[in-house]
């Protein structure tokens, strides 16, 4: 072999070990975002598990039926499952609102078919959810209707966590408005 031979070969293996070198510098990186995302899913299933036992435990007259979604929630949670969790809560908010505003003529008739975007942004008319909370459950729309048509959704953990947070706090809020809505029409 001659040394234009020996420096073409040294070129291609410093190439070579370049691309290695610069492989595991991207392999490595890929592992601790992947590492950093488990972390986050950990924090998700923690925070959002520890928010609803709270919530739960804080009333003691659930309807059954939203009981008995809360323990889906619960279910999806465990499984590693926040966007069906969320598709889940969001249901259960919409039927709370729909339960709210089944009286509200005026609204009633505002549309032909009113849809969930609708009946937030009549509660936010109403001043019933603050407008920072209204764009959080609104984030949980977003993800109930990408849930509901797209395979294998994955979304941002603290989006996710933040859309709990508040979409279980309105359900709470909801739950008594709609408690003491019934009870005025029972009087």
């Amino acid at each position: 072999m001659n040394s234009k031979q020996l420096q073409q070969l040294l070129i291609i293996a410093s190439i070579i070990i370049a691309f290695l070198v610069f492989r595991d510098q991207k392999r490595k990186t890929e592992i601790k975002t992947l590492k950093s995302q488990l972390d986050d899913l950990k924090e998700i299933n923690f925070q959002v598990r520890q928010r609803l036992k709270v919530l739960m435990d804080s009333e003691t007259d659930v309807d059954p039926a939203v009981a008995k979604e809360l323990q889906s929630i619960h279910a999806l949670l465990e499984i590693k499952e926040p966007t069906k969790a969320a598709l889940a809560l969001a249901k259960i908010i919409e039927t709370l609102l729909k339960q709210l505003y089944s009286s509200d003529e005026a609204f009633q008739k505002s549309k032909s078919r009113l849809t969930f975007a609708d009946y937030l942004k009549h509660a936010l008319d109403q001043r019933i959810i603050s407008e920072e909370d209204y764009h959080l459950v609104s984030v949980l729309r977003v993800i109930r209707n990408q849930e509901a048509h797209e395979l294998d959704l994955k979304k941002e953990p603290s989006r996710i966590v933040a859309a709990f947070v508040a979409g279980f706090a309105f359900a709470f809020a909801l739950m008594k408005l709609v408690r003491k809505s019934v009870r005025a029409a029972d009087a």
